[in-house]
Parts: structure tokens; C-alpha cells; sequence
């Protein structure tokens, strides 16, 4: 296969999965509007979420998440005044704030995700069903399955010395 050829079949591949993400994050938002919640405060809370007891500061949150700093301030803002966020000085600085979730948060975003679940599901696999044969063949034409199987046996073999 010709480097044109690989290249067409690689943009047909991004093209897919851009549409594809386009279509779930479109519909992701829809739905948590339909609970008060915007995306950006979603990725927020679920990144408080997915960390457990560590707090961080709004300045990490605002890195792992992409969203700005000012905007992941009034987001955590708007949920410590909720409850669901807990916001506490770190004992050098008083001044730098570090996040935690608490467990009406916990309890609220299990409630949400459970919400949102059943749809987000019905979408994906509508999405799968579609793109999938679509995604396979640009894989199998690209032989990009037998360069990762290579790459994974490769470093399988590394790890092991």
C-alpha cells in the first residue's frame, strides 16, 4: 500500500472517530442539562470523583480536566456551597485550596451517572454498531492490527529481561 493510500486511510479514521466523539459529547451534554449540570462541571466533579480521598488544588484540577482555572473556581464555588465539595487551606499556604469530595457529592454523582447511564449506552453502541465495520477496515487496511501486535509483543519482551 502506497503512502497516499495510508494516508487517506488514516484521515478516514480520524474522521470517524472525531464524529463519533462530536455525536457522544453532544449528547452527553444534553443529558446533563437535563440534571443542572454543564459538561465543564461534570468533568470537574468526576475528576474529584475518580480521585478518592487526595484534594487537590484548583490549579491541578484545572490541568487533568482542560478547563480554566476561573471556571473550575466558580464550579468548585457553586458545589462546596451545595455540599458536595469540600474545600480546605493547605497548611503552608492558607491562600491555596485544596478540593476533596464529600459523601453527598459521592452520592449525587452515582445518582447522575446512573441517570445518564442507560442513554449514554443506547448512543454508544449506536455509534459502535455504525462505525465499528467502518473503524476495522481502515485497521485491517492500514495493517495498523499487525504493527500493534509487534509493538505489544515487542515491549512484552523488553519488560520480561
Amino acid at each position: 500500500m502506497n503512502a497516499r493510500m495510508q494516508m487517506s486511510m488514516a484521515m478516514q479514521l480520524s474522521s470517524e472517530l472525531g464524529r463519533m466523539t462530536q455525536s457522544y459529547n453532544t449528547r452527553l451534554a444534553q443529558l446533563l442539562r437535563s440534571h443542572d449540570v454543564t459538561y465543564p462541571q461534570y468533568a470537574v466533579l468526576d475528576h474529584i470523583m475518580r480521585n478518592g480521598s487526595k484534594a487537590e488544588t484548583i490549579s491541578q484540577i484545572s490541568d487533568a480536566v482542560e478547563v480554566l482555572q476561573p471556571a473550575v473556581t466558580k464550579i468548585v464555588r457553586k458545589f462546596s456551597d451545595r455540599g458536595l465539595l469540600q474545600v480546605s487551606g493547605t497548611e503552608k499556604d492558607r491562600r491555596q485550596k485544596r478540593v476533596s469530595m464529600t459523601a453527598e457529592g459521592a452520592a449525587f454523582i452515582g445518582k447522575l451517572q446512573a441517570a445518564l447511564m442507560p442513554d449514554v449506552l443506547v448512543l454508544l453502541m449506536g455509534s459502535l454498531n455504525y462505525v465499528l465495520p467502518h473503524l476495522l477496515n481502515i485497521l485491517l487496511t492500514l495493517d495498523l492490527v499487525q504493527l500493534f501486535h509487534h509493538h505489544f509483543l515487542k515491549k512484552q519482551f523488553f519488560q520480561s529481561l
